[in-house]
């Protein structure tokens, strides 16, 4: 008798446990629905970030590790496979969240998907994914008013916060930038992750090593500083006569501890001749004080047409 009550009462516990994981299952598939039809749509709608370096994918799996979800992962991952498709990444979300923080986990899952980076220092990428996350849904009406609060928190939290507001606006840029350009963007998308983006690309490609990597993310946040506290100056390359713009080159370098040029397409031709024009003179500030490092790649950006470019960075040498 009490063997039957025993089985009984092990078939009922499994019989719950395998409803409640049903259940789980479902607050899973309707998570995958919301990234798929609400988070990717807003994620991929502004047109100012840079063409990324890993593409946001469309469809993920949720797996919230509760009971039975690793075997729902699996199931999910291997019909993909069998019907030929894209294996969807595995999107990890466990311990005790609301349903309004779990979608604003995946609304900075997306992001970091996009801005992907291995030569940005991980509190300035972190902050980054929390800042882009917060200017795309803020006023989005497609994203829940809680969601939203819980985005914005993540972003007044985070470490570089005041940094990158500096970064992306086109009001601060003007301080940085000795010759503002027709079309004005902040420094954030004009010129930061474009360049980080084509040199990541140009490492990956090369198999570099780690010390190389290192250096240039050592680079990049030495930049990063030098532009939020104005140490760092900006000079695009355009129509202008080169006697000017070896001007503007050499009282940027009396500025700071950095110099950014930046030239597309035929006028990358005007910035070598200008750098070779301070680079010959006597004495060379370039050649006696400063390192010189290249970064080259495209221009992309959503809705524009692809063209080369090149940026050429001064460092100040340390006596």
């Amino acid at each position: 008798m009490i063997e039957w009550i025993v089985g009984i009462l092990t078939i009922i516990a499994f019989l719950f446990g395998f409803l409640s994981a049903i259940i789980k299952w479902g607050q899973d598939a309707n998570l995958e629905k919301y990234y798929r039809d609400t988070v990717v749509k807003t994620v991929t709608k502004p047109a100012y970030l840079p063409e990324a370096i890993v593409e946001i994918p469309n469809e993920i799996i949720v797996d919230s590790r509760e009971k039975f979800s690793p075997l729902r992962t699996y199931l999910k991952r291997r019909l993909a496979q069998i019907l030929g498709k894209e294996v969807p990444p595995v999107i990890l979300i466990f311990g005790q969240y609301s349903d309004e923080e779990r979608k604003a986990f995946l609304i900075e899952k997306a992001f970091a998907s996009s801005v992907e980076s291995r030569l940005l220092d991980l509190d300035f990428l972190e902050s980054l994914i929390h800042y882009l996350a917060y200017k795309c849904v803020h006023e989005s009406e497609e994203i829940e008013e809680e969601v939203r609060t819980i985005v914005r928190k993540y972003f007044e939290n985070s470490k570089y916060r005041d940094c990158l507001v500096r970064l992306d606006s086109v009001d601060f840029s003007e301080k940085v930038v000795l010759n503002p350009p027709p079309v004005k963007r902040p420094l954030l998308t004009n010129v930061i992750l474009p360049m980080v983006r084509e040199k990541e690309k140009s490492l990956l490609q090369t198999n570099a090593l780690i010390p190389e990597m290192e250096k240039w993310k050592s680079l990049f946040m030495n930049l990063v500083n030098s532009m939020c506290s104005e140490k760092c100056a900006v000079l695009f390359i355009g129509v202008r006569p080169d006697l000017e713009y070896v001007d503007m080159l050499e009282n940027g370098l009396a500025r700071g501890a950095h110099l950014i040029i930046s030239a597309r397409g035929p006028y990358i031709e005007t910035m070598l001749r200008v750098i070779q024009v301070c680079w010959l003179s006597e004495p060379s500030k370039l050649a006696q004080s400063c390192e010189r490092d290249d970064v080259f790649g495209l221009w992309e950006f959503p809705d524009e047409d692809k063209t080369a470019c090149h940026w050429v960075i001064f460092s100040k040498l340390k006596f």
